[in-house]
This record gives C-alpha cells, structure tokens and sequence, in this order.
C-alpha cells in the first residue's frame, strides 16, 4: 500500500543548487509539499509505501524561477511568418482581457512543463496576471506560482505606456503604487527609462522617472513591505533607481563604474533578460531589417554584454529572466556566453540565486529539508552543456508531478 505525499527519487545525479558539486547516487525524500531529506542514496531512507520514482541518471534538481516574464505575451516567442515582433505585440496587446487570460493560462502550463516552478510577472494588460495567479492557487488551472506587479508604472507616454499605469509627479506615483498594492500585487515595477518596444523612435538611454519620484514610490512599496523592480536600460536611470532603494535592476544594459559600486553598496541585485533582446534582434535580421538588427546589436546587445559581465566580475547577484520573448535555458546560455559561468552556476542562478531575488530563498532555489518541493528530472548532461537543460524529463511542484493539465 502506498503512502499518499511520500516520493523517492532516486538514482539520480543530485544538485542540491548550495554551491556543492552534483552528487553521483543521489536522492530525495518528499513528503506532502516538503523536502525531508537529499543526498546520497544509502543515506535517504523511504517508509515503506512510498512512491519510488528511479531518476535513471538524470538530474535532479531544483525548480527554476523566471523573475521577469509577461505571461500573456509569451506567444510573441513564436510570431508568424513575415509579422515583426512589434506589429504582432501591438495587435496581441489590442485584445481583450478574457482572451489574453486565455493566453496566460497556455503559457503558464507551457513554461512549468520546461522546468520553470516560479515565475515574477510584471504586467498585462489589465490585471489577468492577478486573475491567474488566484486561479492557479486554487487549482482552477495548472502553471507554476506566480508573484506579480498588477500594472507596471511609466510616465505619461513612456515605456509600454499602452499598458502600464501611468503617473506623474510624486503624488500620482504615490496613488498608482497603492492601486496595485490594493489590486493585489506582491510586487511594483517601475519604468525607469526608455527601451525597445518601438525602438528607434524610442530611445532606451532616455531617462523616464525622476529620481524623486521612484523615490517615493520605492519608500510606499517598502512601507507595505512589497519588494521593487526597475526596467532600467540609461545610465542614469539605474543610478537614480539604486539611490531610490529599488530591489532588483532590469536589462541594467549600461552599467558603469559607478552604477556597480552604487549596487553593490545598497545590495541591489540584477536581472539581465538577455535572451528576450537577442531574439528581437535575431527576428529583425529574418525579416530582412538588417539596418536595425545591426542597430541593437551594437548599441544594446554589445554593451548589455559588456554590463553583465562587470556585473558578475563584482559580485552583483545576476537572476534569470526571459521578458516576452525570451527563454530561461537561452537566458542561461546568453549568461555563460556573457561572463564566463559554468553550467552549474547557469543552473544555480536561475535556482538558489534567483529565489534569493524573489524572496524566497527560505522557502525555494535549494534541494534542502524543510523547503517546498519544487523538483526538476532532466538531461544530466545539462551540468556540462547548458542546453540540455531544455530536456526535461519530470517537473513537480510543491511535492505534485505535473501531470498533465491539472496536477
């Protein structure tokens, strides 16, 4: 008789994602939602009854997390032939909210399925990345756990303003960042400079909120104890962003000498999303705009690259996230390309390092006693080649095999 909850994995290649190299004969004990034990087999004991689930040599690992994604919007990973990123965005983003949770919920499934257990969305249209996040918990649809901004913040015609709130001056700032916190938000996203999403006509190196107003924002978000992210491309924007006392740097694509020191001071951490750059770009070249495609490779990609690779140099604690049109295993590849790292701490950052991010490096990132069970089987050839990591053998979630479309 079998012991509902109780699963043993084993004879796997066990990377508990502590920094610790992956463990030949490994396995781990859940029960219910939690990890009891991991290590090596003869030390991981069963009670008679358990599920025993033989890893056959695969990797056994923690869930990833995706810290900056639009889950609605993940389709654009996948545009039909011949229709840019910008023309198939604009006419996803003109429909109606229903059909974008339909969407979300597709694409939630679809990325818990490639391993990633967490994902920190920051915003849609409306508020169906809320909507989502409630249904998943109460199991009306299966995707991994969402933590989600409600609506991002720009300036009145900034980044993404046809979706984002909009606000201006310290006041309005202050109204928009407690409209989401009321909505339900876990966290705020501010817009702190311009981008690509009509680039050229927009200008990422354009500085969007003033240091007074992320400011404000910040210090209301902290006051109700929900943690703050910023889309920063400019120079100055990631600087002012760090003085404000933002959590997390997005994109931080022109780093200095000072931004570093100034996040390394304040414990700022930083999250790339390199792979939802590179596509834009690569999709620019497809379609024969080579001119801009050359464009953003050489004012973008270059020195983003540049960035992370400083970033990681000194210390700065660089999390995994794919934007729109990334993908987390590409997002890894692009940082191992960038600055130097193996594939295990490919792994670990997109595990331990990115649910320190998020938050919740007590309760997740780390194959320990005590944390929830987010569990992933894949190819063990991933610890020596980071793209096998898209071959995904098993994904559990809080101690449940994903299974199909409910869990």
């Amino acid at each position: 008789m079998s012991i509902p909850g109780t699963i043993l994995i084993r004879g796997g290649l066990l990377l508990a994602g502590t920094g610790r190299e992956p463990l030949s004969g490994g396995a781990l004990l859940i029960e219910g939602k939690y990890i009891m034990a991991a290590g090596p087999e003869r030390e991981v004991a069963a009670p008679a009854g358990a599920e025993i689930i033989d890893a056959g040599g695969a990797l056994i690992m923690p869930g990833m997390f995706n810290l900056h994604d639009h889950i609605s919007r993940k389709s654009l990973r996948r545009p039909k032939p011949g229709v840019s990123f910008r023309v198939q965005g604009a006419k996803l983003m003109a429909e109606p909210v229903e059909y974008l949770a339909l969407h979300s919920a597709r694409n939630a499934l679809d990325e818990l399925q490639s391993g990633v257990t967490t994902i920190r969305d920051f915003g849609l249209a409306g508020y169906s990345n809320i909507a989502l996040r409630r249904a998943i918990d109460e199991g009306l649809v299966t995707g991994p756990r969402f933590l989600v901004c409600g609506k991002p913040l720009c300036i009145t015609g900034g980044h993404t303003w046809t979706w984002a709130r909009e606000a201006d001056g310290v006041d309005e700032v202050l109204q928009a960042v407690r409209e989401q916190i009321r909505a339900g938000a876990d966290c705020i996203k501010f817009m702190a400079s311009g981008g690509l999403a009509h680039f050229p006509d927009e200008d990422p190196d354009v500085v969007e909120f003033n240091l007074d107003e992320l400011q404000a924002g910040v210090f209301e978000a902290h006051k109700f104890r929900k943690p703050c992210a910023a889309h920063c491309y400019a120079t100055m924007a990631i600087k002012n962003a760090v003085r404000a006392g933002i959590d997390s740097v997005e994109h931080g694509v022109y780093l200095d000498e000072e931004a570093i020191d100034l996040m390394l001071e304040h414990g700022t951490s930083m999250v790339p999303t390199i792979s939802g750059l590179a596509f834009l770009q690569r999709q620019h070249r497809s379609l024969g705009m080579v001119d801009l495609a050359d464009e953003i490779a050489t004012r973008v990609l270059g020195p983003q690259m540049s960035s992370i690779r400083a970033a990681w140099e000194a210390g700065i604690p660089i999390g995994v996230g794919s934007d729109s049109a990334g993908e987390v295993v590409e997002e890894m590849e692009l940082l191992q390309e960038a600055a130097g790292l193996t594939a295990p701490q490919c792994l670990e950052a997109a595990t331990r390092v990115s649910a320190g991010i998020a938050g919740l490096g007590d309760q997740l990132g780390t194959l320990e006693p005590g944390k929830l069970a987010d569990v992933v089987l894949m190819d063990a050839a991933a610890v020596d080649d980071i793209s096998k990591a898209r071959n995904v053998q098993l994904v559990i979630k809080e101690g449940k095999p994903v299974t199909g479309l409910l869990l």
